[in-house]
């Protein structure tokens, strides 16, 4: 939206950008300045994003929420298809042994130890934050990436980009592209503070253990409710 000066929400499915799931050939036809999304880690991101100075948003979300929001999408995505339970789920992704399959704590660190060490070319920001406040968020943007717009701008593509406006916006292509579960969406709740719902009280202070060691001395905190 603040590349093309607009408040609309385009057509295309992010998909179509996404770096893992096309040929860089591809990539390479799509009109300049491209929005590229990926879910890939810093290091197999492609060499020339970092030796052109290509500028990089890296978007973290606390890992309590994001665990969360794993286990639902692994339920609902017909290719993935799991049918196990959340305490299964859980203790999958964070066994003691340390082998746990899970990749959220050396990705996003790896992520904000590129972007302090790198604060010109990449923007480390956080889906907390951004829920508290989406307007000072897309002004932010849009002067990191170098495309600064009108404060009526700003105001007109915070109100689209509200997880209450995107989630109806988006469901027509999810339905089409048949990934999904009827009846399921990629945009479930998008709260703040949801793992309390799912989290016992013994996989809390479990997983509260475990952020207090990956995460020690990193200087990266998240908000877990609001």
């Amino acid at each position: 939206m603040l590349v093309d000066n607009s408040s609309y929400h385009k057509k295309g499915w992010k998909a179509d950008a996404f770096l893992e799931f096309k040929d860089l050939s591809d990539l390479e036809t799509l009109p300049s300045p491209r929005v590229l999304n990926t879910h890939l880690p810093i290091a197999l991101i492609p060499a020339d994003a970092f030796r052109k100075k290509n500028k990089i948003l890296y978007i973290s979300r606390n890992p309590k929420d994001a665990i969360v929001s794993g286990y639902h999408h692994f339920k609902s995505d017909l290719f993935i298809g799991y049918s196990g339970s959340w305490n299964a789920f859980f203790d999958l992704m964070y066994k003691p042994d340390d082998t746990s399959p899970s990749m959220w704590f050396p990705n996003v660190l790896a992520g904000w130890t590129y972007c302090q060490e790198n604060p010109e070319t990449c923007l480390f920001l956080k889906y907390e934050d951004m829920i508290q406040d989406l307007r000072a968020h897309v002004e932010r943007i849009a002067k990191f990436i170098d495309f600064e717009r009108t404060p009526e701008m700003y105001n007109a593509i915070a109100k689209q980009c509200t997880f209450d406006v995107m989630k109806p916006a988006k469901l027509p292509k999810e339905e089409s592209m048949g990934i999904l579960k009827p009846g399921t969406s990629l945009y479930r709740k998008g709260k703040v503070g949801d793992w309390k719902n799912q989290f016992t009280v013994a996989q809390n202070e479990r997983f509260n253990a475990i952020i207090s060691e990956k995460m020690k001395d990193t200087g990266l905190t998240f908000e877990f409710e609001l």
